[in-house]
């Protein structure tokens, strides 16, 4: 009985791995207003050791972005296009060849961010085991006030 791969979740990840996909995360919510948050997070990440790398990142995230199916999660969970994101970041071989991501690749690769593929993070399950606890729990509570 084959069982699907638990999905990443944050725990799961590097701090510069979750950055990457924070960043990522808000970008993709701000559609409408993307250029006043590309501001924001320079403003609000100058001081951060990934500030170098945001002009190169946002356009990395414009061109991943044209692929047909993009989704984000609200939790710890990551979606499908989160997991890869991070495979095309990781990747260092010609699989994925663009200006916009070998430009983000290697300023990562010099700021010493090293996003892994997602086949080589361990997948503990402990983020979506908590997400189904908590939905578990939102769902009684909600049964509760009715």
């Amino acid at each position: 009985m084959d069982h699907a791969p638990s999905p990443l979740g944050f725990s799961d990840l590097t701090q510069d791995e979750a950055l990457l996909v924070s960043i990522f995360r808000s970008w993709v919510r701000q559609a409408s207003a993307q250029a006043d948050f590309e501001q924001s997070a320079r403003d609000l990440l100058r001081l951060d050791h990934i500030y170098p790398a945001l002009d190169d990142l946002f356009v990395f995230f414009r061109s991943f972005c044209q692929r047909p199916e993009v989704h984000v999660n609200e939790h710890e969970v990551l979606s499908a296009t989160e997991e890869q994101l991070l495979t095309v970041l990781g990747e260092q071989d010609a699989r994925c060849r663009d200006t916009a991501t070998d430009g983000c690749r290697a300023t990562l690769r010099e700021l010493s961010m090293k996003p892994r593929p997602t086949d080589e993070i361990t997948r503990s399950g402990d983020d979506l085991l908590h997400a189904k606890l908590a939905q578990s729990y939102q769902t009684v509570m909600s049964a509760h006030r009715l």
